[in-house]
């Protein structure tokens, strides 16, 4: 299961926090990508482009490693990890 946490603590500044957190279920990497599509318009956009600030985090809130493999898309070392946020 993933759970969601949306929040909007810096309303005038006019950010969203999204914070994601799932079990790796073993894995020794783990992938997240944003869509690349705006539903009902049939046209390809670039969401990831207003991402200030992404990080990955084990279950003892210890940083995890992750490249940016494309635009829209995120790689993260998630062995010997349980959950990931």
């Amino acid at each position: 299961m993933i759970d969601y946490t949306i929040s909007y603590n810096n309303s005038h500044r006019h950010f969203v926090d999204f914070k994601l957190s799932a079990k790796t279920f073993g894995k020794e990497k783990m992938q997240f990508q944003l869509p690349a599509w705006r539903p009902g318009r049939y046209e390809l956009a670039n969401f990831a482009q207003n991402i200030q600030k992404w990080g990955a985090f084990d279950e003892n809130d210890h940083p995890l490693a992750f490249k940016k493999i494309t635009k829209d898309l995120w790689e993260v070392e998630t062995k010997a990890t349980e959950k990931i946020t």
